[in-house]
């Protein structure tokens, strides 16, 4: 469509008693007329735009969002990074004796001598524990099989089961159980 008849279609549309932002709503939705979206985006008379243009304003939001959960994301990584991989000593230091928990649903109890009590929604369950090649190993009574074996990150009180870099569990230490699992 030529630039010419989208101007007649404009006089026409405004001799029926149509108001000029209904012209241009009008005219955007069929695709016909764009003339300037924003100072950064001129497009010519008849010319389509691409959607993303028109829809300006549907895009802020969209942005926006995509901006925040980039530094929300940014965030969680740099947290992860202050997290320290464990050594055996530091894994049997920090753990021997005291009580693992993510504060709702489960509890473990890292027992001197290698036992391992587990509370699990309410369940107690035994197994042991040990450390091989700088990993805790988990061996659960009721699985008779390969010891589970996983990374140990710590930091402060807080401590992270990791399996290839990915975050399989995470709690906290404590000296004391709290039983409410």
């Amino acid at each position: 469509m030529s630039p010419m008849q989208t101007s007649d279609e404009r006089a026409r549309l405004s001799r029926s008693g149509v108001s000029h932002g209904r012209i241009a709503a009008s005219l955007v939705r069929s695709r016909r007329l764009f003339l300037r979206v924003n100072s950064n985006d001129a497009v010519k008379v008849g010319e389509t735009a691409p959607f993303a243009m028109v829809r300006k304003r549907w895009m802020s939001p969209l942005t926006l969002a995509l901006a925040l959960f980039a530094i929300g994301s940014s965030e969680a990584i740099a947290q992860n990074a202050s997290f320290k991989l464990l050594s055996a000593a530091q894994i049997r230091a920090k753990l021997t004796n005291k009580y693992v928990s993510d504060n709702a649903h489960w509890l473990h109890h890292y027992l001197p001598d290698g036992r391992l009590v587990l509370v699990e929604r309410g369940r107690e369950k035994t197994g042991r524990w040990f450390v091989r090649n700088g990993q805790l190993c988990l061996v659960r009574s009721e699985r008779i099989s390969e010891p589970e074996c996983l990374d140990i990150y710590a930091q402060g009180r807080e401590v992270e089961y990791r399996d290839k870099g990915q975050v399989i569990a995470a709690g906290s230490i404590r000296s004391s159980p709290d039983r409410s699992h």
